[in-house]
Formats: C-alpha cells, sequence, structure tokens
C-alpha cells in the first residue's frame, strides 16, 4: 500500500493480521511501513526492492510476534524473563 504524505513523501506500507485465539479479540494487527522519497517511489527498480525489505521485514515481526509476542506484550512484560536472568 502507498500513500502520499507530502509532494515528495510517500508511505510504503504492509498491514499484517495475524489471526489466533491467544489475542483477546481473537487477533492481531500492525501495519509496517517506511517512508521514501519521491525518488524512490517513482522508481520502478528502487520501489520494487523498498517493497521487498519491507515485505520482509513484516514476515520477521510476524514470526517474532508469534514466537515472543514482542508486538502484543508492553515492553516491561516483554523485557521482565531477561531482567530477571541478570
Amino acid at each position: 500500500m502507498a500513500l502520499n504524505l507530502k509532494p515528495d513523501l510517500y508511505l510504503l506500507s504492509f498491514p499484517v493480521e495475524i489471526i489466533n485465539s491467544d489475542y483477546k479479540r481473537g487477533s492481531f494487527e500492525f501495519n509496517f511501513g517506511f517512508i521514501v522519497g519521491e525518488e524512490v517511489f517513482n522508481s520502478l527498480h528502487l520501489r520494487i526492492m523498498a517493497e521487498q525489505v519491507l515485505r520482509k521485514m513484516a514476515y520477521m515481526l510476524t514470526s517474532l510476534e508469534l514466537e515472543l509476542a514482542v508486538l502484543s506484550k508492553s515492553q516491561t512484560q516483554f523485557m521482565q524473563p531477561f531482567i530477571e536472568e541478570l
């Protein structure tokens, strides 16, 4: 998905929905994105490269969320086990 923010800035984003009964509402949604300049947005080659990186990062965050709940837990909840090990 792309959105024009200003005449020379664009938002490229990749929305993700994880459907799982472990979440209060039965799913968890997040949107990972990059703000890119006009030169990247208007260049097919550069835009495709940016979209590929964006997609990979969204998939990586999805995997981290499924394994460790890094996005849905508060920072305190997520860091507590690591702090206790110290």
